[in-house]
Parts: C-alpha cells; structure tokens; sequence
C-alpha cells in the first residue's frame, strides 16, 4: 500500500528539524521524514495487528528505535548522539535503549551490527601495526571488544588514541580477526 502524506510546519519548526536532522536541502529533508513516517506506520501496523502491543513505554520505545534502525538510519545502528537527538533523551538513557534491543533483538538485528561494524572497519586506515578508526559509539565500542574477546581472548581491545575525542587504534591481528569474523556474518 502507498500511503502519501502532507504535514505542515511552522518557519520556527522547519529550522529546528533541518538542525536535528541535520539537512539544509528540502528533498534530503523530504526523504529523511518519508522514512521516520515509514517506521511510525511500521509501529502502528504492528500494534493495530496485534504483534506489538506494549504495556511499558519503554517496549514502545525500544521498537520505536528498532523501526527507525530499518527504515531511518538504513540498516546501521546509530550512535547515541543520533539517538539522543530524535529522543530527546540524556546519553545514559541512550546507550540504555540501544543496548537493550540490541539484546532484545539481538538475532534480528545481529547482522545489522555486522554491516555497521564492517562499514566502521573500512574506514580504518593502517598505521604501521595499528590501524586508525572514528568511532561515535559507546555501544560498538564495546560490541567491537566484545566481539574481539569472543573470537581469541589472546587478541588486544581497542585504544582510544589519547589525542582524539573519538578515534580508537586496534592492532592488525586484533583488526583481521575482528573483520573476518564480522564478513562471516554478514555473509
């Protein structure tokens, strides 16, 4: 079913979304509204066929950011400042939600963590015996460790480098076995 829909806003509304999310072009706009409106049906659908009824606001919450995971942010799990913004919650509170349906979900969402820690690993770049990433997210940095842990115990974690707010170095055995395991995934 195509559903087209036409909501106003004020002059005062329009600035303030373009800042939260982050787009000064109207078709970028347009298209990023069209999905949040794709994971608000998605939600109601859910609810009015009896597949997601929620007795707790926070379960409402919790699929709220799942559908928005789908459709929003495009099969990525987003930071907790992206959440933050679209909440309009503290950080703690954030990386509260995410870390929650990513358990939640987690077989549902596993490959979505897969594709988003490979997107972040190839945008390493190498140094020397290390290689160099930004990295936003508390979750992932600790899904990344997690992860790296689960796979050889031996193998280093991640270091933040001390002169960065948010770059991290992991060493190349540490790196290729963590994207090994993460292309297994995905794959």
């Amino acid at each position: 079913m195509k559903l087209t829909i036409e909501i106003d806003f004020t002059n005062e509304e329009g600035k303030l979304l373009s800042r939260i999310l982050k787009s000064e072009d109207k078709n970028v706009l347009e298209t990023k509204c069209s999905a949040i409106a794709k994971a608000a049906t998605e939600e109601y659908k859910a609810m009015i066929l009896g597949k997601k009824v929620f007795t707790r606001g926070k379960d409402m919450l919790e699929f709220r950011l799942f559908s928005l995971i789908n459709h929003y942010f495009e099969g990525r799990i987003p930071s907790e400042q992206e959440i933050c913004a679209l909440f309009q919650i503290r950080i703690a509170e954030a990386k509260g939600l995410v870390n929650a349906i990513t358990s939640k979900y987690q077989y549902e969402l596993e490959r979505t963590v897969a594709k988003t820690l490979a997107d972040i690993l190839a945008t390493a770049t190498e140094d020397g015996s290390n290689f160099k990433f930004a990295l936003r997210s508390a979750f992932l940095k600790d899904e990344i460790n997690r992860l790296i842990t689960n796979v050889n115990p031996q193998l280093t974690l991640l270091e933040r480098v001390t002169t960065s707010g948010g770059e991290f170095t992991l060493k190349n055995s540490s790196y290729l076995a963590l994207k090994k395991y993460v292309d297994e995934l995905i794959n």
